[in-house]
């Protein structure tokens, strides 16, 4: 069963860091050895196409990491270019993954609240 409500507040252009910690519905932690994951941000819960703004995958934007408990985390990094074009607005979120049997889980989703920002990326003085 996700975790749903699951909503994100985002500055556009900004980096964010997003960490799932696995378990399931009794708490306790879920074996993903060779499991796939994916993250999409889009306009709504049905959105194709064009309509869905980001896509990570587990490799190109997700890493999945397990510590000594066996907890497993997802771990997704939203670049800034990944929002630095998009209107403000308020978007949906999902994350599911594939086990290595078959198995798929949607374990986070939500709703993506994209809130505007001044000063353009391409303005930002590095230090």
């Amino acid at each position: 069963m996700p975790a749903v409500s699951q909503d994100i507040t985002h500055y556009a252009g900004d980096t964010r860091i997003i960490t799932i910690p696995v378990l399931d519905g009794a708490g306790n932690n879920v074996d993903l050895t060779g499991a796939g994951v994916s993250w999409w941000m889009g306009k709504n819960v049905t959105a194709t196409g064009a309509d869905v703004y980001i896509k990570k995958i587990l490799g190109a934007g997700i890493t999945l990491t397990r510590d000594t408990s066996g907890l497993f985390t997802i771990t997704i990094t939203v670049a800034p270019s990944d929002t630095a074009s998009l209107t403000a607005g308020t978007f949906y979120h999902e994350a599911a993954v594939i086990d290595a049997d078959g198995n798929i889980a949607r374990i986070s989703l939500g709703k993506f609240i994209l809130k505007p920002t001044l000063i353009p990326d391409a303005e930002l003085v590095e230090p």
